[in-house]
């Protein structure tokens, strides 16, 4: 075991210390392997989970019966009325759909810190229990992300430009506020890991 000097005191102290046991200083990440084992096998699923998605979208396209020419026409200009109706009282942009995902995601994760920290109490199987209560709070935001992103995905195939890179931009975005409200799940996880251990 290899000795490192604290960065606030200077004193030796282990390499794997998680705080310095002289002035309490925080040595390192705080985060145990297994810890970070875990996030990395989350933030993984969620990645495949929202390729599915997107290529689930992408490959689903309703099948329509054949009808005669004339009442095709007629039901384009309907379909065409339609769409104008569905961005008015829809999504008008992939901004609107960011801005209120964005929003649900700050909303609610506060609720999941709170849930978190009630589960922690009465949690009984140590480290590995703290991280899947946190892990699961972050699956529910996860959910929340995910569907503005499959939101995003229909407005680029009904009523967007149709190009990828728009749509890959603004759900970019909402998936770097998901990462940062998940972050904060995790330090709360860490704090609370921290302050009882």
């Amino acid at each position: 075991m290899a000795l490192i000097k604290c960065p606030e005191c200077g004193k030796e102290v282990s390499e794997k210390a998680i705080t310095c046991q002289s002035c309490g200083a925080r040595i390192g990440n705080g985060h145990s392997k297994k810890a970070n084992l875990i996030i990395v096998i989350l933030l993984l699923s969620l990645a495949v989970c929202c390729s599915f998605a997107l290529i689930f979208i992408f490959l689903y396209k309703p099948i329509s019966n054949p009808v005669s020419s004339a009442s095709s026409s007629n039901s384009e200009i309907q379909n065409s009325d339609n769409s104008e109706q569905n961005i008015s009282q829809g999504y008008g942009s992939y901004e609107e759909i960011y801005l209120e995902y964005s929003s649900k995601l700050e909303n609610e994760t506060p609720k999941c810190i709170e849930s978190f920290l009630a589960n922690a109490e009465s949690n009984d199987d140590g480290l590995e229990g703290l991280a899947e209560l946190a892990n699961d709070e972050v699956l529910h935001i996860a959910d929340i992300s995910n569907e503005g992103i499959e939101k995003m995905a229909e407005y680029m195939l009904n009523h967007g430009s149709g190009k990828y890179n728009e749509y890959e931009e603004w759900s970019g975005k909402l998936m770097d506020v998901y990462q940062d409200y998940a972050a904060k799940i995790y330090d709360a996880y860490t704090d609370y890991y921290m302050k009882n251990n």
